[in-house]
């Protein structure tokens, strides 16, 4: 073999281990998981230095008096630097999985996570649809908004997804299932129960649910082999396919149920969902008065629906304790608001009043009348008195007793 020949395999061999190196190199790059870190601190806020023209804007995180947030426009030498500031209203950390709280030293000074770069960039967030950010990427919320401060990704910067989580529960409650409720947690939420559904980071928000009056609100218990996102979207298994819900049309929980958890595969979730009216052609629909976490009151002779304060969380179907003997399916739906008489229905008082709603589409039968009722016919309340929620029923056609000072 000629000294040529072999010096072109040493060199082709050292470029297949150098090919090999790189790929490994991307490869570690992409597999490589990293917390993103919040940019400010509660208290401080996020502010934009405007250097003047074609200078790119400086974003720090500043610990502002209350007087300085009245002046969103700060100005310095403006004939030397032509700087103004920008403050950021209402800055706040967000919290979700892979997602790290900022820390103070032990002086109470907090140094910054915003990424230094010559120009960084900020971009707001929107939660229906998954994003790609830098590892060296920071996360806020600014006046009630998702967003994110990142430099450009350097060579070999591995990107990460970025989803949004609709919770069903507040931020610093989980859902336990022995009480079918929410329950406060002592410290930083925990949001390793949603692993096996998310690729990278996600930030969970806890806005309330509120399903249009003409949508019904299913909730689904399910294994997380029935449960994914796709593109910033929660998908969910519904007879063998894959239904899709944007982040205002669903919230979900992890259940806790208080035993040992080490399992992804074992997780369950609860999903409560917005649908349109025609899924109770599947499904049984029963009619609420009020709305999701509302209850009847009276006052001046009259009643209305009102929103329980003392009560922050949601309480899963299981909960519902509902008139009429309504075995509840396994699933079922809640459509909500009907505006006419209230009849009060005490079965215990009077035999007249006995009722029952069907558990397979939703309607009400009523022993006085002798007819069955549809879910546009009747709706059904709790009435809060001072010990427990009674059960009040409200139709269309006036055939019950009408209970003094109850209209």
């Amino acid at each position: 073999m000629s000294l040529i020949v072999l010096y072109l395999l040493i060199a082709a061999g050292r470029h297949i281990a150098s090919v090999q190196g790189d790929n490994e190199t991307r490869q570690t790059a992409v597999r490589r998981v990293v917390s993103a870190p919040i940019c400010c601190p509660l208290g401080w806020s996020l502010v934009k230095i405007n250097m003047g023209f074609f200078r790119p804007e400086i974003y720090e995180c500043r610990k502002l008096a209350e007087d300085d947030a009245d002046n969103s426009t700060a100005s310095g030498d403006a004939k030397e630097t032509e700087t103004s500031v920008d403050i950021f209203e209402r800055t706040a950390p967000v919290y979700g999985y892979r997602i790290q709280t900022p820390a103070l030293d032990q002086g109470g000074n907090y140094s910054g996570q915003l990424p230094q770069c010559n120009r960084q960039t900020f971009v707001f967030l929107t939660g229906d649809r998954e994003v790609e950010l830098p590892s060296s990427a920071c996360l806020t919320s600014v006046n009630k908004r998702l967003a994110a401060v990142h430099c450009a990704p350097t060579r070999g910067d591995s990107l990460q997804t970025l989803s949004v989580v609709h919770k069903c529960c507040p931020l610093h409650y989980v859902y336990d299932a022995i009480q079918q409720k929410c329950v406060r947690i002592a410290g930083t939420p925990n949001f390793q129960r949603y692993g096996i559904l998310l690729q990278q980071w996600a930030i969970f928000v806890d806005d309330v649910l509120s399903c249009a009056q003409d949508m019904a609100l299913v909730e689904y218990q399910l294994s997380g082999k029935e449960v994914k996102f796709i593109d910033g979207k929660v998908a969910i298994a519904i007879r063998g396919e894959w239904k899709k819900f944007k982040l205002l049309d669903y919230c979900m929980e992890a259940i806790d149920d208080a035993s040992v958890w080490s399992d992804f595969a074992e997780q369950r979730y609860i999903v409560r969902t917005c649908q349109p009216r025609r899924v109770c052609q599947g499904v049984a629909c029963i009619r609420r008065c009020c709305a999701d976490g509302e209850f009847f009151t009276k006052a001046n002779k009259t009643s209305y629906c009102k929103r329980d304060e003392s009560d922050v969380s949601f309480h899963s179907f299981e909960s519902l304790q509902i008139t009429g003997n309504f075995t509840k399916p396994a699933v079922f739906g809640i459509l909500r608001g009907l505006d006419c008489q209230r009849f009060l229905l005490n079965p215990d008082l009077y035999s007249s009043d006995a009722h029952i709603i069907n558990s397979n589409d939703g309607s009400l039968y009523v022993a006085s009348s002798t007819k069955n009722y549809t879910n546009n016919q009747y709706c059904v309340e709790k009435i809060r008195n001072s010990t427990f929620g009674e059960q009040k029923v409200a139709l269309h056609i006036p055939v019950f007793r009408l209970e003094s000072g109850w209209q």
